[in-house]
C-alpha cells in the first residue's frame, strides 16, 4: 500500500520539495531543470519501494558495525553525495536540503486516509529509510582524506570548466542570431551574429568575457530600442507569461522587404535563479524567396497544363467555325449573280465573313501561343527559335499591354536560336515585357508608350534586348534591380520577383543580362544567351 502510493505521487514529492527549497533559497546552488528534481525524487522512492519489496514494512534496524555504503538501497544516496561533494556542495548543505526531502515524504504521509496508528508507523519506516540513507553517505563523505577531496574538486571543477567552455562555443558559433534578455525586457547576453544584427561586432565570447564602450552600448540595453517593432511582443510576453511564441514579419528596410522569424522561450528554470527569456530572430528573406519560386513555379505548372487543356478544346470548334466561313464565302460569291440581293447587303455580308474569318485565325494564333507557351512539352534543352518565342509572348500579353503601349519587333534573322528550355526563355521575355508595361503604367500619361524588342546576333550570342519609354530606374535603386523582394510598390501591389526570375533563368542558361535607364525617358534590358552550336 504505501510503495503504491509514494510511487503514484511523485509529482506531489517534487513540488513540495521544490517549494521547501525555494523558501529556504537552497535553489540558488541548484539545478535549474525540473528533469534533475523529478529524477532525485524517484530515486528516494525507489529507495523505499526496494526496501518494502526486500523486507516488507517492518521497521529497518541498524548497529554499530553495520558497513552502510555497502547496502544496496543507500546507492543512489551515495551517489548523490558524491556528485554534490564534487561541485563544492558542503555537507551542511546537502545535509539541509536532504533534510526538506525527508519532510516533504512524511507530508505525503500525513495525506494518507488512514489510521493514526498506521500512519505513525509509516512516517517512522520512512523515517528510518533516511536515517540508513544518511548514515551511510555521511560515512563515506567523512572517510575522504583532506587532500584527495581537494584533488576531487579541483578535477571536477576542470570537468565543469571544459563543460561550460563547450556550451559558450555553441552558443557563439550559432549563426542565428541568439539574444539573451532578463525579465524586463533588457539584454543580458547576445552571441556575435545578434551582435551584427544591432551594428555591432564583437568577436566571439566579446560579450561573456568583454569590457569596454561596446558591452556598455548592449548590456541591459531593451531589446526594443534595438527592434521598436518588438516592444509589445515582449511586454505581452512577460505580462501574460507565455512560455513560448513565434511569430512572422515582414519590415521594410530601405527599399527590400526582410522576412524575418522570430521566436521566444522562457528560461527552463524552475529554481528560480534565472529569469527572462530567449530571443532568437532569423531572416528568412532568401527562404521565403525560394518559397515563392517553387510555389510560382507550380502554378505556371498547373496553368501550363489547363491552358493546353484549353486550348486543345478550343482549337477544333475554332477549325470548324473557320471551314465553315470559308464555305460561307465560297457559297456566296456563287449566288450572287443568281439570286436577287441588295448591293448594299451584299457588301455588308461579305465585310462580315471576311471579319469573323480574321477573328477566328486571330483567336487561332493566340491559342497556338498559348500551347507552346504554356505546355512546351520539354524541361531538356533543345533548339529554341527566338522568334517564335518572342511572338508568342506578344501574342500571349497583348492584353496586358493594348491599351497602355505599341508593341514592336524586328529580328535580325529570323532563324536565330538558342539551346534552352523552351519555356524558361518565355518566362524571361515575359517577365522583361511586364516590367516595362509596369514602368509605362508608372508615367501616368494618356499617350500610349512604346516598347520595343530586337533580337540580333553577337559573335557567339543571341542579343534580345526589350526597350520602353517608361519612367526609368533611379540611380539609387539601380544596383537593387535584379535583388528579390526588390520593388517600389506597395505591400500587395507587387512581389519584386520578376526581374529577379528573369536574372537567375538567364545565369542558369549560361548567358548575362544588363541594362541602361534614364529617368523619365526609360529602360532597356539586354539580355545575352549563348547561340546554337550549329550557328557557330
Amino acid at each position: 500500500m504505501l510503495a503504491d502510493f509514494i510511487k503514484s505521487n511523485e509529482q506531489w514529492l517534487m513540488e513540495r520539495v521544490l517549494s521547501y527549497a525555494t523558501q529556504q533559497e537552497y535553489t540558488k546552488y541548484t539545478s535549474t531543470l525540473v528533469e534533475a528534481w523529478r529524477v532525485s525524487i524517484v530515486g528516494m522512492s525507489d529507495a523505499i519501494v526496494q526496501v518494502i519489496d526486500k523486507q516488507g514494512e517492518e521497521l529497518l534496524e541498524f548497529g554499530p558495525n553495520d558497513r552502510f555504503s555497502k547496502i544496496e538501497f543507500a546507492a543512489f544516496g551515495i551517489k548523490e553525495a558524491q556528485l554534490h561533494r564534487k561541485r563544492g556542495i558542503s555537507l551542511q548543505m546537502f545535509l539541509g536540503l536532504y533534510k526538506y526531502y525527508r519532510y516533504s515524504f512524511i507530508d505525503l504521509i500525513r495525506t494518507m486516509n488512514i489510521s493514526s496508528e498506521k500512519m505513525d508507523h509509516y512516517e517512522k519506516f520512512v523515517e528510518r529509510v533516511f536515517d540508513l540513507i544518511e548514515i551511510a553517505f555521511c560515512s563515506e563523505w567523512a572517510g575522504l582524506e583532506a587532500d584527495n577531496a581537494i584533488l576531487e574538486l579541483q578535477k571536477n571543477n576542470r570537468e565543469m570548466t571544459n563543460e561550460k567552455n563547450k556550451y559558450l562555443t555553441l552558443f557563439e558559433s550559432l549563426d542565428v542570431p541568439v539574444f539573451l534578455i532578463n525579465n524586463e525586457g533588457n539584454i543580458d547576453n547576445l552571441n556575435p551574429s545578434a551582435a551584427t544584427l544591432i551594428g555591432e561586432k564583437i568577436k566571439e565570447g566579446g560579450v561573456y568575457y568583454g569590457i569596454g564602450e561596446i558591452l556598455d552600448r548592449i548590456k541591459l540595453q531593451p531589446l526594443s530600442s534595438f527592434f521598436p517593432w518588438l516592444d509589445d511582443v515582449l511586454r505581452s510576453f512577460f505580462e501574460n507569461e507565455l512560455q513560448s511564441e513565434q511569430f512572422e514579419t515582414v519590415l521594410k528596410e530601405g527599399e527590400h522587404y526582410i522576412h524575418k522569424l522570430v521566436r521566444l522561450a522562457r528560461m527552463c528554470d524552475v529554481s528560480g535563479k534565472f529569469r527572462g527569456g530567449i530571443v532568437v530572430i532569423e531572416d528568412t528573406t532568401d527562404k521565403k524567396r525560394v518559397e515563392q519560386q517553387l510555389a510560382q513555379s507550380q502554378k505556371l505548372e498547373g496553368i501550363g497544363v489547363l491552358a493546353s487543356g484549353i486550348a486543345h478544346e478550343i482549337n477544333t470548334p475554332i477549325h470548324f467555325i473557320g471551314n465553315n466561313l470559308k464555305y460561307l464565302h465560297t457559297v456566296l460569291e456563287e449566288l450572287k449573280d443568281s439570286i436577287d440581293i441588295p448591293q448594299s447587303h451584299m457588301k455588308d455580308m461579305t465585310a462580315a465573313i471576311r471579319e469573323s474569318q480574321e477573328g477566328v485565325e486571330r483567336v487561332a494564333n493566340i491559342v497556338k501561343a498559348l500551347k507552346r507557351f504554356a505546355h512546351p512539352n520539354t524541361k531538356d534543352l533543345v533548339q529554341v527559335r527566338i522568334d517564335e518565342v518572342v511572338d508568342n509572348i506578344v501574342e500571349i500579353t497583348r492584353n496586358e499591354w493594348k491599351y497602355i503601349a505599341e508593341v514592336t519587333t524586328g529580328y535580325q534573322d529570323d532563324r536565330l536560336c538558342i539551346e534552352g528550355i523552351p519555356g524558361e526563355i518565355g518566362q524571361i521575355v515575359l517577365n522583361l515585357i511586364m516590367n516595362s508595361v509596369q514602368a509605362i503604367k508608372e508615367r501616368e500619361r494618356k499617350e500610349l508608350g512604346s516598347i520595343e524588342i530586337h533580337v540580333t546576333r553577337d559573335g557567339n550570342f543571341i542579343v534580345i534586348t526589350v526597350s520602353d519609354d517608361g519612367c526609368g530606374i533611379s540611380l539609387e535603386n539601380r544596383h537593387r534591380v535584379f535583388d528579390p523582394f526588390f520593388t517600389t510598390k506597395e505591400v500587395g501591389q507587387g512581389t519584386g520577383q520578376g526581374l529577379h526570375i528573369a536574372h537567375s533563368l538567364v545565369r542558369k542558361h549560361k548567358g548575362s543580362i544588363d541594362f541602361s535607364s534614364h529617368v523619365g525617358r526609360g529602360t532597356s534590358f539586354k539580355v545575352k544567351l549563348p547561340a546554337c552550336r550549329e550557328q557557330l
